[in-house]
């Protein structure tokens, strides 16, 4: 009898929204079923809190989890509380600990976010004009983030560690990251390398936001990733 193949479960970066993503699902085969979903704006949830509603929201069926930059540690907590469910987990230009930066939270009330000029977020997260529409359509994103939840979800990076969720994760791991990211350095991926050293690595030709300028080549690594998986245990 065939293993029944997973489904795939995208949880986005800081934005928090499904759209940006959807070019991932259009680039996959279509016989894998994806869901990429929203991150709620409840500025009362942590890590902790958002592994605890989405773990009660997960399908019965086998899961894997992939998680984009703001969601790597989500992804690795929930993996650690749903381990009958989640099958391998999959961090795209993410991280288990910022190495840098961990006392900016201390700055973050005084940052006026919606001052700060979008060509140098877009040069920062796609490089020098990025892709397309996509600079656009992350100018829209993140004009509908309220204040609020963008420095909440800004805070909760620099304070989580999950450096110890990653080195006991039961199942495969995959690390997705861009050559030239400049947010979230190649230090990065060596550190989930140290924390597990049978994780599965795909480097992409770009910068941090891959997951929308380069779907096809994340699709591809992912498809790999999954077809590979070893078979569930029987019980």
């Amino acid at each position: 009898m065939t293993a029944q193949k997973p489904k795939l479960i995208v949880f986005p970066g800081i934005d928090g929204s499904p759209e940006l993503r959807q070019g991932l699902a259009d680039c996959l085969d279509p016989t894998l079923e994806v869901q990429i979903v929203a991150l709620p704006d409840d500025v009362s949830l942590d890590y902790e809190g958002l592994a605890v509603r989405f773990a009660a929201l997960l399908p019965d069926g086998p899961v894997v989890l992939a998680g984009e930059s703001f969601s790597g540690p989500l992804v690795a907590m929930l993996a650690e509380r749903c381990p009958e469910k989640v099958r391998g987990v999959i961090f795209i230009a993410s991280f288990p600990k910022l190495t840098y930066l961990r006392a900016a939270k201390y700055l973050l009330p005084f940052i006026p976010f919606r001052a700060i000029p979008y060509d140098l977020v877009g040069w920062i997260m796609m490089g020098s004009k990025g892709k397309s529409d996509i600079p656009r359509r992350m100018r829209m994103a993140l004009k509908q983030l309220p204040s609020k939840v963008a420095k909440h979800r800004a805070k909760l990076p620099l304070e989580v560690d999950v450096s110890r969720t990653v080195s006991r994760l039961p199942q495969p791991i995959l690390v997705i990251h861009g050559r030239k990211d400049r947010l979230i350095t190649q230090a990065h991926v060596f550190r989930f390398l140290k924390l597990r050293p049978d994780a599965h690595v795909a480097w992409i030709d770009g910068h941090h936001m891959i997951l929308e300028t380069h779907p096809e080549p994340i699709a591809r690594s992912i498809e790999a990733f999954i077809e590979a998986l070893p078979p569930p245990s029987s019980a």
